[in-house]
């Protein structure tokens, strides 16, 4: 398949949709920090099913030493440092507004593949990213404050938001560096070692008991595994699928559309409204990405 990294970033932008809204929903029950564990643990499950199946053995085999470097720097930088303040941002802020700032997160992976992987783009994807980026904000700016929410609430979330989408192009960046045979198998190692730093978080700070809390209460446990499912385990993994066909740049670009499919999921979930210039910029980052599937 000639587009198979394009569409596999578009399918990731999907599932991280449907995944942000369960781990919003998620993260209000139970808390953000507990969440971020639970849902690697889930991942890291789903995973040795799919690993046991699909190899024969439910742990990450056939990785080298430096694809496991690499590899557990990107789990510390992307599912450490990133989700423990993406998560919050889900928490403080909600999923729309997080994943739309998370839409920039196309300028800084592809500065750091142009530097870091020596990747280059022609002008034509340049200016498709510029496009598409440009009507992902233009839904940003055009969004009704949420009510109840002050500005040092906004400040704080917006903050967390943003050191998250640092965290998650650096860890795309790194990924890249470590890549395996199967991004699943990529997956697996870089939940191993977020599972081992956050394990190690909660027990300097005593948290385990939150931890305990979030696994009784059912509905945070539901919206967590479908988080997990359609995120860490799917999502991410067909994230990893893209990077190893496509730039990072344009893969990230094409995934930075989760805020435009996150519209009628919030129209038809949560009834919100929409207004003329949140579907103008929808159709303006449309375009935009189309552009990225020209070989240029």
């Amino acid at each position: 398949m000639t587009y198979i990294g394009e569409i596999a970033a578009l399918i990731t932008a999907a599932c991280w949709a449907f995944g942000s809204l369960s781990f919003e929903a998620s993260a209000k029950r139970i808390g953000s920090l507990s969440l971020n564990l639970i849902r690697l643990f889930m991942t890291f499950f789903m995973i040795c099913i799919y690993s046991l199946i699909r190899f024969g053995n439910p742990f990450p085999v056939g990785v080298s030493g430096e694809q496991w470097l690499w590899l557990s720097l990107s789990g510390f930088v992307g599912f450490y440092l990133g989700d423990i303040t993406f998560f919050k941002a889900f928490e403080v802020i909600g999923a729309r507004t997080s994943m739309a700032i998370y839409s920039t997160v196309p300028v800084f992976t592809a500065i750091m593949g142009y530097f870091l992987l020596g990747e280059t783009m022609s002008m034509l994807h340049l200016g498709g990213m510029f496009i598409a980026i440009s009507g992902v904000i233009l839904v940003v700016v055009s969004r009704e404050p949420e009510s109840g929410m002050g500005r040092d609430k906004l400040k704080f979330g917006v903050l967390m938001a943003f050191l998250g989408t640092l965290g998650q192009a650096g860890g795309l960046i790194l990924s890249k560096k470590g890549m395996t045979y199967d991004p699943f198998i990529a997956t697996q190692v870089r939940t191993i070692t977020a599972i081992v730093l956050f394990s190690l978080t909660f027990t300097i700070i005593k948290r385990w008991g939150s931890f305990a809390s979030g696994l009784r209460d059912s509905d945070g446990m539901k919206f967590a595994g479908l988080g997990a499912f359609f995120g860490p385990f799917l999502g991410v993994s067909l994230a990893l699928l893209a990077i190893q066909y496509t730039s990072t740049g344009i893969a990230s670009t094409l995934i930075g559309l989760t805020p435009i499919i996150l519209i009628p999921l919030s129209v038809f979930l949560k009834k919100e409204r929409v207004n003329f210039r949140e579907i103008l910029g929808t159709v303006i980052a449309i375009g935009g990405s189309s552009i990225l599937f020209i070989k240029g």
